[in-house]
């Protein structure tokens, strides 16, 4: 159990403090921070945070790449364990769906900016966790 929560938080709080500690403050979350009481405490992490410097190619596609792998492992560790041969249809969901934003994006029907980055971080992110998936269950961590 201790492995699959790694596994998924881990990515997953990376590519959020990427987020919230270098992306402009423009981007709607901070203003859901304001709305919530945590926009201060958020730039008081943002003021810590500023001495350090991350390649744009981490900043802008690193939280799609780590967030698309946390969501296929959690995908592939509920799915996947039980039937095998639809758990690989729900490790799809997750690749779609980032594909699927990035095409609203590209439309005009979502906000953000479209880029093949993006795409490129997707797919970076669910081939790596599929190899996870499969080591995982290669090494009989899926009853973990």
């Amino acid at each position: 159990m201790i492995f699959k929560t790694v596994i998924v938080t881990i990515p997953l709080i990376i590519g959020s403090m990427i987020y919230i500690g270098w992306r402009p403050e423009s981007t709607l979350m901070f203003f859901w921070f304001d709305r919530v009481g945590l926009l201060e405490l958020i730039m008081q992490l943002r003021e810590l945070l500023s001495y350090y410097t991350i390649p744009d190619w981490l900043l802008y596609w690193g939280p799609n790449g780590l967030w698309t792998l946390s969501f296929t492992a959690i995908m592939g560790f509920i799915w996947f364990t039980d039937e095998p041969k639809l758990g690989k249809l729900w490790l799809l969901v997750p690749i779609i769906f980032g594909i699927t934003i990035e095409l609203g994006q590209l439309m005009n029907i979502l906000p953000g900016t479209f880029c093949y980055g993006d795409l490129i971080a997707h797919g970076i992110g669910a081939f790596t966790a599929f190899i996870i998936l499969k080591i995982s269950f290669l090494r009989g961590r899926s009853t973990c």
